[in-house]
C-alpha cells in the first residue's frame, strides 16, 4: 500500500471583523485567502475556532485556516486544529505580521521565539515548544509611533505596491516549502531578492 501524505496545515494570523480588514496585522489573513484564491477555493468551512478549507495545493493536502480568536488568542485555535486534523507541528506553517522587519520582507524559520508578537507568543504558551515552523511578513518599523497603534493601523497607498511584491514572495516561498523543505526554502527566500543574483563582472 503507498504511503499517505501528512496532510500539511498554513494559518494566517489576524483579527477577525471588517473593520480589522485592512490592518498591518492582518496580512496572514491576506496571504492565505490569497492561497485559496490561487487555487480556485475560498475558506468558508467553519470549526469552533477557525475558519478553514481544505485542498489539493501543489499536490499535497493542504488545510488553510485564519482563527476567529482575535490575535491575542490565536493559540486557542491553532491548539484546536492540531487535535481536530490530528497533524503535527511539523507539518503546520504559522504566517504573520512582524514590525521587525522592513515592509514587505519575509522570513522563514522552524522555530524560535514570540519576539513579542502577540498572536506567537498564545500559540507558544497552547502547544508548549516553539518548535512551530513560521513565515514573518515584515510591515515596516512603527518608529515615534507606539507599536500596538501601528500595527492596527492600515497600510498607506504609498506603501501597498511593496507590500503586494512581499506577498508574491511569500506565496513562492510557501510553494518552495511544500515542494523543497524549509531549509532549501530558507536559503532561497532568507535573502534581499537584489542579493540572489550577483551583478557581473563588466
Amino acid at each position: 500500500m503507498a504511503a499517505v501524505d501528512p496532510l500539511k496545515v498554513i494559518v494566517g494570523l489576524g483579527n477577525p471583523e471588517s473593520r480589522y480588514g485592512g490592518n498591518r496585522h492582518n496580512v496572514g489573513f491576506w496571504i492565505v485567502d490569497l492561497i485559496a484564491e490561487a487555487a480556485d477555493s475560498s475558506i468558508q468551512g467553519r470549526s469552533q475556532y477557525s475558519y478553514y478549507c481544505r485542498l489539493r495545493l501543489w499536490g499535497t493536502d493542504t488545510l488553510l485556516a485564519k482563527p476567529q480568536t482575535f490575535m491575542n488568542r490565536s493559540g486557542i485555535a491553532v491548539r484546536e486544529i492540531l487535535q481536530r486534523w490530528q497533524v503535527s507541528l511539523s507539518e503546520m506553517l504559522i504566517v504573520y505580521d512582524d514590525f521587525a522587519l522592513p515592509l514587505g520582507k519575509i522570513r522563514l524559520r522552524p522555530s524560535g521565539s514570540s519576539s513579542g508578537h502577540r498572536g506567537m507568543e498564545s500559540i507558544i504558551a497552547e502547544v508548549g515548544t516553539n518548535e512551530i515552523p513560521r513565515l514573518r511578513f515584515g510591515i515596516g518599523p512603527p518608529g515615534a509611533r507606539e507599536a500596538a497603534n501601528f500595527v492596527l493601523s492600515d497600510f498607506s497607498s504609498d506603501e501597498l505596491p511593496a507590500v503586494q511584491q512581499g506577498i508574491d514572495r511569500a506565496l513562492q516561498a510557501i510553494r518552495s516549502l511544500w515542494e523543497n523543505g524549509m531549509m532549501k526554502t530558507m536559503s532561497l527566500f532568507n535573502r534581499d531578492p537584489l542579493e540572489e543574483s550577483p551583478a557581473k563582472d563588466g
